[in-house]
């Protein structure tokens, strides 16, 4: 004798909440992890740019030449209150012929190069010939929101005008404090929210061709 048992209705609405339930779940969980995997990409992107320009900071500075006794500045630190840009100024070995330390004039050859932060356009600029052609640059990143330039051992100061080297900071190394955001600009979520991370590099940079005697 065979017992035939159809589905109740009851039955097939409990089912079809279950299904709909794991469903929501896995759905839910699915848009969790792909917002954390952004943000942490983010986060990660950001990092990269700003390491780019300090690593493009170390190459050029260590090629800075200057002497404290002829009072030759090897790079110059200036914030115009105007606009709130800063600027590092860097005269550099540009032809590589200067091993005892004794510079060329620009027009022999050396040259003088410059980074810009901009703050209402958020860019850090690179000018490859600052004396020549200061409005000629490269962008390197728009995503910046602060940039310090501090000269040791005043590394916890506010210096904002200063040449290196000169009798008041007769120094060889800079400390750069670069900050920056993944939107400056997203009126939604402030720079340091896991949506639109931020982060701060700092490093020292060694101009070793900058004579301190």
């Amino acid at each position: 004798m065979s017992h035939n048992r159809a589905v109740t209705l009851l039955e097939l609405l409990i089912a079809l909440g279950l299904v709909g339930f794991l469903v929501l779940g896995f759905s839910v969980a699915d848009v969790f992890v792909h917002h954390q995997v952004s943000n942490a990409q983010r986060r990660s992107v950001l990092q990269n740019e700003l390491a780019v320009i300090v690593e493009d900071m170390v190459k050029q500075l260590r090629h800075a030449i200057g002497s404290r006794l002829t009072g030759e500045w090897a790079l110059a630190y200036n914030y115009i209150a105007s606009s709130g840009e800063r600027r590092i100024i860097v005269y550099i070995d540009y032809n590589s012929n200067n091993p005892n330390g004794c510079r060329d004039a620009i027009s022999s050859g050396d040259r003088e190069i410059a980074y810009r932060y901009m703050p209402n356009s958020h860019q850090i600029v690179f000018c490859p010939d600052y004396l020549n052609q200061p409005n000629v640059y490269e962008v390197m990143s728009n995503r910046i929101t602060g940039f310090q330039a501090l000269s040791e051992p005043f590394i916890v100061g506010t210096a904002t005008n200063y040449s290196i080297p000169s009798a008041a900071v007769p120094s060889n190394f800079i400390s750069v404090v670069l900050n920056g955001c993944w939107d400056p600009s997203q009126a939604n979520y402030v720079c340091g929210t896991p949506e639109n991370p931020s982060v701060t590099l700092r490093t020292r940079i060694n101009m070793p061709s900058v004579s301190v005697n």
